[in-house]
């Protein structure tokens, strides 16, 4: 209920009328009546008196990590679910409102009313459950900045669990540059990171953090993969899913080529359930541009809330490119295909996937052309093996890109990296 509420309020009709009355509201009441609506956006979550708190600014996928934290260790999650962009964006500079930059463009008086805004949220939350500490989803958000400003003054870590990784060697090596040539610098407590690769890639960067200040703990979105059943046969599953890459992935002419494909194939295919799985709600309303709705089948299902956990062990084939879904994908152990021709990279530092290493060819297979891709989708549909564990485990394990523990869940790395900081 939740989820489709956030939806009408960011896409509708009413996210216009919204903006318009929140806007006149906070002209008036400031920040702290914005602290006020943002506290009222709370999903606390099953809060346990009798646990510490840790209060979560949410965003799309960090909130995946919190499900599952929330679900496995001694902490509550309470996670502020809107208003801390739109409502800080009301008295920031719009030059002060860009991802790490914002730092050059410091503005005095909109720092002081976003303190003021964090402040009144968290002595509003304090007033339900003590905070104890403050946790986002990346480091580098001008949004945090009052947040940050509150734990230093209160002594209060601020923490970060990094919710993204760079899946390629070119995005990883661009990553790094722009935290270079920004000189950006970290002012919370620490972060956690996905994996080696990470954590390199920042230290390499020289200004952002220290090395004491970054741990390896995996993302616990992943631990969901251990409650999961992964060893349905193919003839008991029940989709052939194509993983979005529609923006941000630098494939983006190709992906509508693939997207046409496999509305296609959908029609061709009638006898089979086609899946496509958008990353967020601002990607299912782009893949709706580019899919007449008129012209939607019955066997063809576009989604954005519906979880990986329940589509992949449950599909017969993946196609996805430079994603880490693909990862949980292996575990899933469906087929997966690559689209490999135009934009899309299956060689060098713009692949995630390598034609050129083992690893890789052993679990996926590459598609050259648009016709190859469509015979392949075909032909994998009817294949009845599932990859043995082995295979799996080499792949996920590739690069450094993600840590997988093996005598514990990042679940467990987490909260071992949370006591560090918190008393």
């Amino acid at each position: 209920m939740l989820d489709k509420t956030l939806y009408l309020l960011r896409y509708s009709a009413l996210n216009g009328i919204w903006q318009f009355v929140s806007r006149i509201l906070i002209a008036i009441g400031g920040p702290r009546l914005a602290a006020y609506l943002s506290y009222i956006s709370i999903d606390w979550g099953d809060l346990n008196q009798k646990n510490r708190t840790i209060l979560c600014l949410f965003r799309e996928s960090f909130i995946k990590d919190v499900s599952e934290l929330r679900k496995r260790t001694g902490f509550n999650y309470p996670m502020v679910m809107a208003g801390f962009t739109k409502f800080q964006s009301y008295w920031t500079p719009e030059e002060m409102q860009i991802q790490t930059l914002y730092q050059n463009h410091l503005d005095e008086r909109a720092l002081e009313k976003s303190r003021i805004y964090a402040n009144t949220l968290i002595k509003l939350v304090n007033k339900k459950s003590k905070v104890s500490g403050i946790l986002s989803g990346n480091f580098d958000y001008w949004q945090d900045n009052g947040f940050k400003q509150h734990c230093s003054d209160n002594n209060i870590p601020f923490l970060v669990l990094v919710k993204e990784t760079p899946s390629a060697p070119r995005w990883i090596r661009r990553d790094f540059e722009w935290y270079k040539d920004s000189k950006y610098h970290f002012t919370g407590a620490a972060m956690a990171v996905a994996g080696k690769a990470n954590k390199d890639y920042i230290l390499k960067a020289g200004s952002v953090a220290l090395d004491e200040q970054i741990f390896i703990t995996g993302l616990p979105r992943y631990d969901a993969w251990l409650d999961i059943h992964t060893d349905i046969s193919y003839q008991n599953r029940k989709y052939i899913t194509l993983l979005t890459f529609s923006q941000g992935y630098d494939a983006d002419n190709t992906f509508i080529q693939v997207l046409s494909l496999f509305v296609a194939l959908a029609e061709k295919l009638s006898n089979e359930q086609f899946l496509i799985k958008c990353k967020d709600a601002e990607d299912f309303n782009y893949v709706r541009t580019l899919i007449d709705v008129q012209d939607v089948l019955a066997n063809l299902t576009i989604d954005y809330q519906v979880d990986l956990f329940d589509i992949l062990p449950n599909s017969k084939v993946t196609i996805g490119y430079n994603s880490l879904s693909l990862f949980e994908a292996a575990i899933a152990k469906t087929q997966m295909i690559i689209p490999a021709w135009g934009e899309c990279r299956y060689r060098g530092d713009g692949a995630m996937c390598s034609l050129d290493n083992k690893d890789v060819t052993e679990l996926i297979d590459f598609a050259f052309t648009p016709n190859e891709f469509s015979r392949k989708i075909e032909r994998s549909a009817q294949n009845l093996h599932l990859p043995d564990d082995e295979r799996v485990l080499r792949f996920i394990n590739m690069n450094n890109y993600l840590y997988f523990p093996t005598s514990s869940t990042c679940s467990d790395e987490f909260v071992k990296f949370v006591n560090k900081f918190i008393d």
